[in-house]
């Protein structure tokens, strides 16, 4: 797995309701051209053996992180300056590393993306919002580079694919077309009541297929480290065994290796070929080929209720053989299972048929 690096700073959570300790790191760089050559030679450490250093292949570089998170200044975790010297610092920046590396991807600003664009009349939303437009229009009329935007989000599912819609347009109508996006902060609706859980594990399998039909060219959940992290959805963190959710990252392999996605209806009772029913909203489903003709289908459900479905594929898959289907729900996780007539709640599997 090759490493997405951010150049910048970790989060000081809360620095307006800790005051008697000092921000440390979070005040924009005195220098903003001494700052960009530090940057270099840190890509220079890591990609070209500089001082002692590595040859690894790290081809995106994020300026910075979350520089809009709120519009006060000293509530910010992450920028403790207006967005306007953001702006200014991505721009010296972007443009002294372009230079010195052309091949490598350069972009940002990892924003705290437009969660709430419904709701714009939210201060802090709006803030959001109306940050994305002035970065853009920034970029444009400095000519600054931008390989690569990157947002963040953690709402609901079908909040976030809007998200990305919306991203999509605004690149594409600042005349960003050929700029792809990153999501590389993401998941659904985070609490912490959640975390382990099986409604958790099949939010995030259900967000894993929205998004192969979504404007999304990458996407990175938040987190996946195994030791540390409130909000690690993969690993306990005090046993660092899998949670749930891991396996929703290994039934999406199952599709992801076969390579080639292929059409499927999803109905709510059995009759498909005269089915009049919608597919339950919670339920998505999709399904993969692979050269040598094997089919893999993941299907999950997020809902609170059991819903009986039935699968209707391009390719016969209903008179092929299931060679596996593994389950993970409340009960079970990751379990070798008979294709059952209906998915339980908080549930998603992942079934692979004969070529």
């Amino acid at each position: 797995m090759e490493p997405f690096f951010r150049l910048g700073v970790s989060t000081e959570n809360w620095p307006a309701y800790t005051k008697p300790f000092p921000r440390l790191r979070t005040d924009p760089p005195k220098d903003f051209a001494k700052w960009a050559r530090i940057c270099e030679h840190v890509i220079r450490h890591y990609t070209e053996g500089w001082a002692g250093g590595f040859h690894h292949t790290i081809t995106h570089w994020e300026i910075w992180n979350e520089p809009e998170n709120w519009p006060d200044p000293e509530k910010n975790e992450m920028w403790h300056g207006s967005f306007a010297e953001y702006c200014r610092l991505y721009e010296v920046a972007s443009k002294h590393l372009k230079a010195a590396f052309p091949h490598l991807k350069i972009g940002g600003y990892a924003s705290c993306g437009v969660a709430w664009i419904n709701s714009w009349k939210e201060t802090r939303a709006k803030h959001h919002v109306e940050c994305f437009h002035k970065f853009l229009a920034f970029v444009r009329e400095r000519d600054c580079p931008l390989d690569f935007y990157s947002f963040h989000s953690y709402s609901r599912i079908p909040n976030m694919m809007e998200q990305a819609r919306y991203v999509r347009d605004a690149l594409d109508n600042a005349g960003f077309r050929d700029v792809p996006t990153c999501l590389n902060e993401w998941l659904p609706h985070a609490s912490h009541e959640k975390f382990g859980t099986a409604l958790q594990a099949a939010e995030i399998a259900a967000a894993l297929i929205a998004f192969q039909n979504r404007p999304v060219d990458s996407a990175a959940i938040y987190d996946a480290r195994c030791a540390v992290g409130n909000y690690s959805p993969l690993f306990n963190p005090l046993t660092y065994t899998p949670h749930k959710a891991y396996y929703a990252f290994t039934a999406f392999h199952e599709l992801r290796k076969r390579g080639t996605a292929m059409e499927v209806q999803l109905f709510t009772n059995d009759n498909c070929h005269n089915c009049s029913q919608v597919a339950n909203a919670n339920v998505r489903a999709a399904t993969a080929r692979g050269e040598d003709g094997s089919l893999a289908e993941m299907v999950a459900n997020p809902g609170d209720d059991a819903v009986p479905f039935s699968l209707e594929i391009s390719g016969g898959i209903r008179r092929r053989t299931v060679e596996s289907c593994r389950i993970t729900d409340k009960d079970h996780t990751d379990a070798e299972n008979a294709m059952p007539r209906e998915l339980p709640p908080h549930s998603f599997l992942v079934a692979v048929f004969n070529s």
